[in-house]
């Protein structure tokens, strides 16, 4: 099963580090730019946060942890800093703590549906399928567009085997990002566990087009192709998934 990297918090800054797409020079030249700024206003929140999260997004988690406690130093009462400092903290898989930010988070802005989000993912790589679902399920109600809470919603169901929600979820999340390999690629697992291999045919040849280098998408094809009395086609997909470097793990699941 593929576990997709959580997306990056919608945060309005006035920086171009505000865009995921934004080449590492540029974000480079942010944060030395922010580093500056905090010189010259080191009591500023909003200016640590900035720090806090360009950071975040050149995926250097604990100097993005570091600026964002000076910013709760300074203003202990701002949510969305609490959940940012938690993404990072769950990035670090430090769980425990992004959890407790999170709820920190919910607690100062109930409506917030990236903490619910972030703290459900949270619960999730603990394995807390439960407390997860009913994270997301909050994240959901308050954010009925974002297909990131269907596609780990529908994560957690698979993991506890309920593949039917698993693949209604996913299914969603593809109507409102029909552009997404993993989402793809997860929602042809739950069909491989049903047996319905057409479908896992379908849905793989979809997360190929869309990205060639997922090697569960090779593998669950190949999958496929036996299920459909098709062997002499599985043989290259397995051999293009270890060439990608497939493995599988314990309960059947795969990691991208």
């Amino acid at each position: 099963m593929l576990l997709r990297c959580f997306p990056c918090l919608a945060i309005l800054l006035v920086s171009c580090l505000l865009s995921c797409s934004c080449s590492l020079e540029n974000k480079t030249s942010a944060i030395s730019q922010l580093e500056e700024a905090v010189k010259v206003h080191p009591d500023d929140p909003k200016t640590h946060f900035q720090l806090g999260y360009a950071y975040e997004q050149a995926g250097d988690y604990q100097k993005a942890i570091d600026s964002l406690s000076r910013a709760l130093t300074l203003n202990h009462d701002d949510a969305k800093t609490y959940y940012t400092r938690g993404y990072a903290y769950g990035q670090l898989g430090r769980q425990a703590e992004a959890i407790d930010d999170c709820t920190k988070a919910i607690t100062l802005d109930p409506k917030n549906a990236a903490a619910y989000l972030v703290r459900g993912y949270g619960y999730q790589r603990l394995t807390q399928h439960e407390k997860a679902i009913r994270d997301f399920n909050s994240a959901i109600l308050l954010s009925p567009r974002d297909p990131y809470a269907y596609f780990n919603r529908g994560y957690a169901y698979a993991q506890m085997g309920l593949s039917l929600r698993a693949i209604s979820d996913f299914s969603e999340a593809i109507k409102l990002d029909p552009n997404d390999a993993n989402t793809f690629t997860n929602r042809a697992y739950n069909y491989a566990t049903l047996g319905q291999y057409q479908q896992v045919l379908d849905d793989c040849n979809k997360a190929i087009s869309i990205n060639p280098n997922i090697a569960q998408a090779y593998f669950l094809r190949a999958q496929a192709y036996d299920g459909l009395g098709k062997k002499e086609l599985a043989a290259p997909d397995r051999q293009k998934a270890q060439e990608l470097g497939y493995k599988p793990i314990a309960g059947g699941a795969s990691t991208q």
